[in-house]
């Protein structure tokens, strides 16, 4: 197998969306003729769904922060460099729901953790990602078997206003989370995320706002639906519909 000679550091930036456009196009191809590229790569990305779980620990416990002052003196290695990203998410999703939550003396949901975890997307966290419909596929019949439902591809590469891009798995409380992430028709990052409700009753949708971004929520046959997104309201609710009417 032929080795790449990408460093540590490239896939890093590739990851960040840091890379140098000349560099892009060259640094994709080879991760889709590589597979032991397309392993390093999988091995540098940051583990979402462990920085929800220490998210919620912290917003239990509320430990103090960590004194990263002699690690400044070190030279940073990519690993050193991910971890201290992690981190960071960390204790600036737990400020978040400390100014959001304490003040009001109550525990927050699985849809605040989403508000706040989609607060952080921009643009180009997924104007980059660019999977064949066969890679989409098999990626989503992962991700929609961790929550035991079956959803059919056409479903969200259908959607008049929003571009499918990925699906990924997180959790919650020990139940799974699932994200199914897309850029509106304007450029604005939305994710769709789903998890059990067992035991709660079915409720329509209901649009709102969370973390300053257009929101649409509904459950159906023991599953908790949120798009969550944006600023255009419309749109929210216009795809809410067509999701819940599909799904």
């Amino acid at each position: 197998m032929r080795m790449s000679r990408a460093t540590d550091e490239e896939l890093v930036a590739f990851l960040d969306g840091e890379i140098a456009p000349e560099q892009y196009d060259a640094l994709r191809d080879e991760i889709d003729r590589n597979p032991d590229l397309r392993r390093r790569l999988d091995d540098l990305r940051v583990d979402r769904g462990a920085i929800l779980d220490a998210f919620d620990g912290l917003s239990r416990a509320a430990p103090p922060a960590p004194d990263f002052g002699q690690e400044r003196a070190e030279p940073r290695r990519p690993q050193a460099r991910l971890a201290l990203v992690a981190a960071s998410l960390v204790c600036g999703l737990a400020i978040g729901s400390a100014l959001t939550f304490w003040g009001a003396g109550q525990k927050s949901g699985w849809q605040d953790y989403v508000a706040s975890y989609q607060a952080l997307y921009v643009n180009r966290t997924l104007a980059h990602v660019d999977r064949s419909r066969p890679e989409q596929a098999a990626e989503l019949s992962v991700v929609a078997n961790a929550i035991g439902k079956s959803i059919d591809l056409d479903i969200f590469t259908g959607s008049p206003d929003l571009e499918y891009k990925r699906a990924q798995i997180l959790g919650f409380e020990g139940r799974p989370l699932v994200q199914f992430a897309f850029l509106s028709k304007v450029g604005a990052p939305m994710a769709l995320c789903v998890i059990r409700t067992d035991g709660e009753g079915d409720a329509p949708v209901s649009t709102g706002t969370m973390e300053g971004l257009s929101t649409a929520t509904w459950t159906e046959d023991g599953y908790g639906y949120m798009l969550i997104g944006g600023t255009d309201d419309g749109i929210a609710l216009k795809a809410a519909r067509h999701f819940a009417a599909l799904l």
